[in-house]
Parts: C-alpha cells; structure tokens; sequence
C-alpha cells in the first residue's frame, strides 16, 4: 500500500522511540529530507522509473542532456530516408575497450551514443554531413520530485515505500549515537530493498535494462 510522508515519519518514529517532534533528536524537515536521500538511493537500483521523453535534440558530434536525467534508456533518430534508426548507449570506458583506434574513424553514420559524464554525450563515428542535425528521439529516466507536504507520495513503485522508515531510522539512530540499532535497521531497509526490487520491476513492465547508463 502507498504511503504517505506522515505515514513514513511515524513508522520511523515509532521505530526510534521519539514520536514527539519537539522532543526528538531530528525534526520531521530532516526525516523528509532523508524520505528524498532514500528515494534516490532506490533510484540507482529499481529499473521502474517513470520513463520521459527528449525530442529537442538533434544530432551532432556531442549531445547536452538536462542534468535531471538519471539513465537513457533508448536513443534514435530520423534518418535521412525517413526511418528512425536506434543508437546504442555505452559508457566511455567500455566504449575505448571496445574501439581503442576510435579517434581515427571517419565522420559517417553514426551508430553509438557514448556517455562521457552525466550532461554529456558523444556520438559516434562523429556524424558526416548528411546525419547532422537530424531529430532524435531520447527516453530515459529523471530524477524523481522532491516530497515536500507531509500528505504527498514518494514517487516510486508502492513496492518500496516500506523501506522508507527503516531508512530513516537508520539515519536517526547515527544521529542519537546508536551504532548497534542503526546497523540493524540497515540491514533491514538493504533487505526489504532487494526483497521488493524484483517486484517494483516486474509490476512496471518487462524486459528492463538492468545496467545503468547514467
């Protein structure tokens, strides 16, 4: 079931003992701070983001993406004759593996995207005249919304939102100075999170990518 953010802070709080505010060691500002830290912890391990759409790029030897895009999932472009054509993505590294005398390829169709950081991009052989400036077509995953209101929803899958306390607990119990309890409710919030990954996934489509692009 989903959760709200009250929901969350008072399950950790009744996991910490403090379920007054004003007598605690952490304000409800910081346990929603740490419900959006936790949020993008999932997102470097779930695969069921809410996907967006990229159509105001076109192509060209280096490609800027928007600093809220977490992963590309599929590149394409409309190719001279109409067809749109996909891109595979790889990261630079595995792209220098792959093709160490990379430099001295000609410009002609491209055929990779290579991540060199998180904004930018290469493609790959660089583009010859006739591939510039063609529409691309870019999915990925953005960095979720910031919960703000005691009343919103963590923007995942509902699969995870029972993490969330136990990922809060574990953060206060650092603060008050209890290794031991915050060592347990990490191991806890790891677990649940790894039970429920598959689920999250499985319940938002199939046949998802499990490498990170970005």
């Amino acid at each position: 079931m989903a959760m709200t953010v009250a929901e969350i802070i008072a399950e950790a709080r009744g996991i910490i003992q403090e379920t007054d505010e004003v007598n605690s060691h952490v304000t409800n500002t910081k346990l929603i701070e740490w419900i959006n830290a936790c949020t993008l912890q999932l997102c470097s391990t779930t695969t069921s983001l809410p996907k967006s759409m990229v159509t105001d790029k076109v192509t060209a030897s280096t490609i800027t993406l928007d600093s809220s895009m977490l992963r590309v999932d599929y590149v394409s472009y409309l190719d001279p004759l109409g067809t749109h054509t996909k891109l595979e993505t790889i990261d630079f590294n595995n792209f220098v593996y792959e093709h160490p005398d990379w430099e001295n390829q000609i410009a002609s169709r491209p055929t990779k995207l290579v991540r060199l950081d998180d904004l930018n991009w290469m493609m790959w052989p660089t583009p010859s005249a006739e591939y510039l400036n063609l529409a691309m077509t870019i999915v990925g995953a953005k960095v979720p919304a910031s919960v703000v209101n005691t009343t919103d929803i963590p923007p995942l899958s509902q699969t995870l939102h029972g993490v969330y306390p136990h990922y809060l607990a574990w953060k206060a119990f650092l603060v008050i100075n209890d290794p031991a309890r915050a060592q347990a409710e990490f191991n806890q919030y790891d677990a649940l999170r790894k039970l429920n990954l598959k689920t999250a996934t499985s319940v938002f489509g199939s046949r998802q990518q499990l490498r990170m692009q970005m």
